[in-house]
Formats: C-alpha cells, structure tokens, sequence
C-alpha cells in the first residue's frame, strides 16, 4: 500500500490553522464580552469642579467669587451613557451654600452629589463717603459708587443714586457703608387697614393671598399683616408695589 505522505502533512497544517483561528475567534469573543461588561462612565473630580464652578459662575454672575469648600472625588459608574447635570438658582447660590450635580441616564436618576461652596457676590453700589445721620438730607456729594460684597443683602435692598439724593437718612450709615433700601425714608405705599396682596416665598414656589395691613409701610418696612379670613399676624416686607412678601428660604 503506498501512502500520499504529502497529503497527510498538508491535512495536518489544515487542521492546525483551523484550530487557531478557532482560538482566535474565541480569544476575540471573550475580549469583547469582557468589553462590554466593565465598560464605564467616569467624571473626574477636577472635571466636575470646574463645571461647578463654571455653572455657578454664570447663575450668579461674573462679578461673584466662587470657592468649593472640599475636594470632589473621581465618579465612576458601571452603566455607560451617564450624563451629569448642575443644579442650583440665583437664590440657593449665595454664601454658604451647595451646588447640586446630579447623575442621570436615559432620562432617569443615578446619584446626586451636595458640593459645599462658598459664593461672594460682588456689585457697584451707592457708598456714603461721610458718616450719614439719621434725618441727613443726602445729597450727591455724600455718595459715591463702589463695588461692594452685596452676598448677605436681597436684590431688592439695592437702590440707584437717583433714588438716594434728596431722601433723608433713617438709619445712621457709616462712612464706606453701603446705602440700602432700609437706610432711606421711603414714601409710605401701604396705610394702616389697606387691603394688601401676601406672597409667601419659599424656594421656587410662591403662594398668593389677600390679607389685611395692621401696619403703615414703605418700600422695603417690615410690617406686620393678616390673611383674610383669620385673625393669624405674620410679617413680611413690603414691596415697591405694595405687595407683602413673606419669605420663608
């Protein structure tokens, strides 16, 4: 009998490329599955800082001094397709404070993170360039205009100097202090007995109610009112068109 050696070596080479290639195809599969399995999302602590702070940046403006009380850690998902998202309004972002971030995917929830920050805002305001005594006339020659640290004062304390000149002073303002709302005599906008609108602030939710005033006040006074139908007092501050605005943040 005479055997075709040259066949056989060519059937083994045959069948020992196909072995490979099966090995290959297999070692290929695993990489992939092992791929897809441990693929992740990953923020990077100095990426999220800089969001933040970017995102706070414009809430509260370019004037405003930005700092993050603590490092933010590296975030790691096992989900890929997380996106993050700032959160926070021109109210929450002043002073101590917290800026959100959270993580969401497909429209859904993942975590949310409390960043502790600290928000200075900065604005040019009237300025007394004298000490101003209460019943002073003020005149233009006793303000100047500076930029000041507004962080602890509501948007509605700052008046222009076109509001300022020729009012008297109420309360006693020190040289370089800030002239306010409240450090004016106003115009009283609100009598005794009037029939006043209240907005109860708290967040982003406002509340209206008819009330009674049991108290005359201008723009800016502290007064005390009642809502219609019970006899409860509560205090909020007068607006400049008469509404009473109880705040509750």
């Amino acid at each position: 009998m005479n055997f075709n050696y040259k066949n056989i070596d060519l059937n083994c080479q045959t069948l020992k490329s196909q072995i490979v290639i099966k090995s290959l195809t297999f070692l290929i599969g695993l990489f992939f599955i092992s791929s897809v399995t441990f693929s992740k999302s990953t923020f990077s602590g100095e990426r999220l800082k800089h969001a933040c702070i970017e995102y706070a940046q414009r809430i509260a403006g370019a004037n405003a001094e930005i700092n993050l009380v603590e490092k933010i850690e590296d975030q790691q998902f096992e989900e890929d397709g997380i996106t993050a998202l700032c959160t926070g309004n021109e109210k929450s972002l002043r002073g101590n404070c917290f800026i959100g971030v959270e993580f969401n995917r497909n429209g859904f929830l993942v975590k949310r993170l409390q960043i502790p920050a600290r928000i200075k805002l900065f604005q040019d305001v009237p300025v007394a360039v004298k000490t101003l005594f209460r019943g002073t006339v003020i005149q233009s020659e006793d303000i100047k205009i500076e930029k000041k640290d507004i962080t602890n004062y509501h948007s509605s304390d700052i008046i222009s100097p076109e509001e300022i000149i020729g009012k008297k002073v109420r309360n006693n303002v020190p040289a370089d202090g800030v002239i306010v709302r409240l450090s004016i005599e106003n115009d009283k906008v609100i009598n005794r007995g009037d029939k006043v609108k209240i907005v109860v602030e708290s967040g982003a939710i406002k509340i209206s109610a008819s009330g009674e005033a049991l108290q005359d006040g201008a723009t800016g006074d502290m007064i005390f009112v009642k809502r219609e139908g019970t006899q409860s007092k509560l205090q909020g501050k007068v607006a400049a068109d008469g509404t009473v605005v109880i705040s509750q943040n």
